[in-house]
C-alpha cells in the first residue's frame, strides 16, 4: 500500500520497509518526470498510465506544487491511490520552495492532527534500487548548458551509477564513462520542438546495463520517443 509520509531520514515519501524492499528488489521500474511547472493534469496522466507498472517516481523538481496536489488528490481517489508508486523522491528545482505544505494522511484519523503537514525538499537526493546508487538532482546548479560533467562528477562521488536531471527541458540518455545519466525533458513545456515527455528506467540487481526510455505524453496513450542528438544538455 503507497503511504505518503515523508520518510524522516531519506525525505522519501514511502514505509521504511518499502524504501527497503525497493533497494533489495531483483528487478524494478521507476517513472522519472520532471519540469511539469503547474500542468497538474499532465503529471496526473503520466501516472495513472505509468504509476501501476512501477516500483517508484522520481521527480527532478519544478513543479513540487504539482507532486503535492497528486497527493493530497491519492488520499481522495483510490483509483489514483492505486496509481501511485509505493516511494517517490523529488528534488527541489529553480521554481520551488525548501519547505511545502502536503495534505497530512492522518488528518481525520488521529486526534490533534493539522490538515497539511510540511514537506522538506530537498536540493538533491539519493536512493538505492535494486542495490544501484541513484542520484537525483534539477540541475541548475552544474552549468548544464555547457554539458553534464559537474553533474557526473557529484554523482560519481555520492558513489551513484545512475544520474538524474531535469531544468534544461530537454530529454536526453546518455550512457558513457561509466555513468548512466538520464533526463526525462519537461512534461508540460518542452524546448527544442520536443514534445512533452517522461521517462522509465528499468534496472536489474547486479547488472550494469540500464534500460532507459522516453516516451512522449499523448492523451490518447504515451508513445516511446526518441530524442534527436541536436541538443546537449
Amino acid at each position: 500500500m503507497t503511504s505518503f509520509t515523508q520518510d524522516p531520514a531519506t525525505k522519501l515519501l514511502g514505509s521504511p520497509d518499502a524504501i527497503k524492499e525497493l533497494s533489495e528488489k531483483d528487478s524494478a521500474d521507476i517513472l522519472i518526470i520532471s519540469d511539469s511547472h503547474g500542468a497538474a493534469a499532465n503529471l496526473r496522466l503520466a501516472v495513472m498510465e505509468n504509476g501501476r507498472s512501477c516500483d517508484a517516481l522520481v521527480f527532478c523538481g519544478d513543479g513540487i506544487s504539482d507532486i503535492a496536489a497528486l497527493t493530497e488528490h491519492a488520499l481522495r481517489e483510490p483509483g489514483l491511490a492505486s496509481c501511485v508508486p509505493p516511494v517517490t523522491a523529488f528534488v527541489q528545482g529553480n521554481n520551488d520552495f525548501d519547505i511545502y505544505p502536503f495534505v497530512n494522511p492522518f488528518y481525520g484519523t488521529d486526534e490533534g492532527q493539522d490538515y497539511y503537514v510540511n514537506a522538506r525538499i530537498p536540493m538533491e537526493q539519493s536512493i538505492t534500487v535494486c542495490g544501484h546508487r541513484i542520484y537525483i538532482t534539477h540541475g541548475h546548479r552544474y552549468s548544464l548548458y555547457g554539458g553534464t560533467k559537474h553533474l557526473e562528477s557529484e554523482a560519481m562521488k555520492r558513489g551513484a551509477q545512475i544520474a538524474l536531471y531535469g531544468h534544461t527541458h530537454i530529454a536526453r540518455i546518455v550512457n558513457q564513462t561509466g555513468m548512466y545519466i538520464l533526463n526525462p525533458g519537461s512534461i508540460s513545456r518542452p524546448r527544442g520542438g520536443q514534445p512533452p515527455s517522461f521517462a522509465r528506467l528499468s534496472l536489474r540487481k547486479g547488472d550494469p546495463n540500464f534500460s532507459g526510455i522516453i516516451y512522449e505524453l499523448k492523451a490518447g496513450g504515451s508513445a516511446p520517443y526518441v530524442p534527436k542528438p541536436d541538443f546537449y544538455w
